[in-house]
């Protein structure tokens, strides 16, 4: 592009011409210098960054290349450019004491012929990884054998001593009697660690055993043997130990107390069973005062309040030891209390119960009674197997009482409202004949009959019937038309100044006006005075609702004219638009607007609004046209890199088809988005057959490293965070290191769907807000120093 032209060689896109640009900066030159700095650091590809780090003479900056550890070619490169400018005599090697990362210490060793140089920084390496890298690549053989010397870790030994074995005797010989040694101190150790575990297996044993016999003198025993053993205790052995003892301790301890509890129960368990005779005893001589007795008198009550304390004193102390047998029969004395004292609290209500049974003389009153002592028995829940209370047996029979007494005044009813019957047929016969008189006077007998009669429902529909029949004649006798108008013309007026809402208070008007009508249609002869005095009170009722329809018109009106708006700035907007290249989100969002806005702006008059309606739909069905033609092409696209993730997914060259997804995947969020359920299974498709690539590539990394050692759990955590910072690279647009490319192509794979969606600065916020508490919950800080500071990188250059 032209603006290419305008960029500087070193910033060139071909990492072809920024190389060739980096031979030629001058690095003892103070704006070159940076400009090697800033390509040995961030340029894209790695050739380039060779070059400039073989350019560089600022010994500080190579020390920071050479400390970091996200590149290690890097580093390589950087230790090897210090160490010539150190034998050029450029720089000075005491700046080396500044390192502290060790490997880039073993980094200068293993590039330094310099014997001072090894003495120096040899003793700062502790890290047997690194020490092992020292004794097979360091160039000096004094130095390989003293690094040799300090191994002790297996694995490392191991390796030094395959490697030795074909390149170096003197090492090989050093690693061999280390490895010696240390198998015969494993297999002492092992010899004591067997015993150990023999005697937890048998304490476990002992602990998890149900006989219980002289467990004391046996675990005596075993903490003798355990005692014993000499050597070293691992850390989880012992642990597992000494909770053993304490569980065998705490088993001491309950026997004791099992052996002291035993005893109290029994001692308990009798006072239970004496505590229950008492109360049994008790509640028979209650049982036998309530048969007589009301629990009024002072001897049922005294029975009853003692029996009580002595269960309650029961139940508190003495529940856990009752056997079953026996805690059914203190259940049934909390019932059977509990049943004496609602009868206690409810004999009063009984006796008034029984007064109002024997006063109730008319139907009424002896309905209510019995429907009372009804209810009352209902609701006192008297055990059954025992035998009733005087109360009760007091209540129930003036219940019978009044049950017999219903029943003969409900024939005599019965008979009173046949005669009604006849009464109301008489009626209805006047009625029919139009005769107004005799029907007013049957009517007023009727009313005299039935106040004290309790009709049945058809009666009383029939009554009421006959009775608006007979006032409706009489208000045709009684009452004129022009009553019935100066009744509209105050209800009218009542209206004036009305709280009630336009719509209902227009209602209201019309039916007055309505009824109006129907009476002039009845009474053809006018009453000008009062036509006049309904009219002016409708006009001036009328008032509030003509200023609420003419407001209603108004916004009406301003509903159209802003809808007309939003049809003329879609037109222009569109008549604007270069439809060939259109910015398809900005239309998408514009075309959203529109329509939330045209429904907000409702209602419209009819007529004018339909023409409107129409107008923006063809508006809007010119955009979606456009659209769908976009999505379908949008589709097409995607289809056509699912069949490259297709051939991909089957080729035999895996690293070059991982690398054909990884480009295929920034291909895929360059095109824009099509319909939803399209778009899913396009993305379904891709994602597939890009798995699958990515599933052979770790087959693949699997089988070439299938002799390495397996992953520890320190490992594991660095990949967690090294994924968090790829995350938080991600959402500021920063590049990963080389070395995390395929965990970032894995990652953007399966999270490629959610990334093409467009990300506000709130919802970025929120995400890196949520990297950056995992990263401290997870205190991976603490572990990884380098992977820290690049974390800490990352949110310093992006506030």
């Amino acid at each position: 592009m032209f603006v290419d032209l305008l960029k500087p060689r070193w910033r060139h896109p071909s990492a072809a011409v920024r190389s060739i640009a980096a031979t030629k900066l001058n690095p003892n030159k103070k704006s070159d210098a940076g400009k090697l700095r800033q390509l040995a650091y961030h340029d894209p590809d790695p050739k380039v960054r060779t070059v400039a780090i073989t350019r560089l003479t600022d010994q500080q900056l190579l020390i920071q290349l050479l400390e970091q550890d996200t590149d290690p070619a890097q580093a390589e490169l950087a230790a090897s450019r210090l160490i010539a400018l150190s034998e050029q005599g450029i720089i000075n090697t005491s700046q080396f004491e500044t390192v502290q990362n060790e490997a880039a210490l073993s980094l200068l060793i293993c590039h330094s012929q310099s014997e001072r140089l090894h003495h120096a920084l040899l003793p700062r390496i502790h890290n047997e990884v690194f020490l092992a890298d020292i004794a097979m690549r360091a160039p000096l053989t004094a130095t390989r054998q003293l690094a040799a010397t300090q191994l002790a870790d297996t694995d490392c030994l191991e390796k030094v001593r395959h490697f030795a074995k074909d390149h170096d005797k003197a090492v090989y010989r050093i690693t061999r009697d280390i490895h010696k040694r240390s198998q015969q101190i494993q297999a002492e150790q092992q010899a004591i660690l067997q015993q150990r575990q023999l005697l937890l297996d048998n304490l476990h044993a002992l602990i998890n055993s149900t006989d219980r016999q002289h467990f004391g003198a046996r675990f005596q025993a075993l903490q003798s043997q355990w005692n014993d053993l000499s050597g070293h205790q691992p850390l989880d052995i012992a642990e597992t130990y000494q909770q053993l003892v304490h569980q065998a301790e705490t088993i001491l301890q309950q026997q004791h107390i099992e052996q002291a509890a035993l005893a109290h129960a029994e001692a308990v368990r009798a006072e239970a069973t004496r505590q229950l005779g008492l109360c049994q005893d008790l509640l028979t001589e209650l049982l036998a005062q309530l048969t007589e007795n009301s629990l009024e008198q002072n001897k049922s009550q005294h029975y009853l309040t003692q029996l009580d304390n002595e269960a309650q004193r029961l139940m508190a102390d003495h529940a856990d030891q009752l056997t079953q047998a026996e805690r059914h029969e203190a259940n049934k004395l909390v019932t059977i209390i509990d049943a004496c004292r609602m009868l206690q609290q409810q004999s009063m209500h009984f006796r008034s119960l029984v007064e109002q049974g024997n006063a109730a003389n008319d139907l009424n009153a002896l309905q209510e009674s019995h429907k009372a002592i009804k209810q009352a028995l209902k609701l006192h829940s008297w055990p059954t197997a025992l035998q009733a209370s005087l109360d009760l047996k007091q209540l129930t029979a003036i219940g019978q009482q009044t049950e017999k007494r219903l029943q003969q005044l409900k024939q005599q009813d019965k008979a009173a409202l046949a005669a009604i019957e006849d009464q109301l047929n008489l009626l209805d016969s006047h009625i029919n004949q139009g005769e107004t008189q005799k029907a007013q006077e049957q009517l007023e007998r009727l009313n005299k009959q039935i106040k004290h009669l309790h009709l049945t429902e058809s009666l009383q529909q029939q009554f009421r019937s006959l009775t608006a029949q007979v006032n409706e004649m009489t208000d045709w006798q009684q009452f004129a038309a022009i009553s019935k108008k100066e009744q509209l013309c105050m209800a009218m007026e009542a209206l004036i100044d009305s709280a009630l809402e336009p719509v209902d208070l227009a209602t209201q008007i019309r039916e007055l006006q309505q009824q109006w009508k129907q009476l002039d249609q009845q009474s053809p002869t006018p009453v000008k005075p009062l036509w006049e005095r309904f009219h002016a009170a409708s006009r001036q009722a009328y008032q509030p609702c003509d200023a609420y329809y003419k407001e209603l018109s108004r916004l009406r009106a301003w509903n159209l004219s802003q809808r007309e708006l939003i049809c003329q700035h879609l037109e222009t907007y569109f008549s604007a638009l270069d439809w060939s290249q259109p910015d398809w989100r900005a239309l998408e969002q514009i075309l959203k607007k529109a329509k939330h806005e045209w429904r907000e702006f409702s209602p419209v008059d009819r007529a004018p609004g339909k023409l409107l309606q129409t107008r923006f739909q063809q508006l809007l069905d010119q955009a979606e046209q456009a659209l769908q033609t976009h999505r379908s092409h949008c589709a097409a696209q995607k289809q056509a890199l699912v069949d490259e993730a297709i051939a991909l997914s089957q080729s035999e060259d895996i690293v070059a088809a991982t690398e054909g997804i990884k480009a295929l995947q920034q291909a895929w969020k360059t095109i824009g988005s099509t319909a939803k359920h399209k778009e899913r299974k396009l993305w379904e498709a891709f994602r597939y057959h890009g798995d699958q690539v990515f599933a052979q590539l770790r087959a693949l990394q699997q089988t070439e490293n299938q002799d390495s050692e397996d992953f520890t759990s320190a490992e594991e955590r660095q990949t967690a965070a090294r994924l968090l910072c790829i995350r938080l690279e991600i959402l500021f647009n920063q590049p990963s290191p080389e070395s995390d490319q395929y965990l970032r192509m894995e990652y953007q794979m399966q999270r490629l769907q959610e990334a093409l969606e467009p990300c506000s600065d709130s919802e970025r916020k929120i995400a890196v807000q949520r990297v950056i508490d995992e990263w401290n919950e997870a205190e991976f800080g603490e572990q990884f120093e380098t992977l820290q500071q690049r974390f800490a990188n990352l949110l310093s250059h992006n506030e």
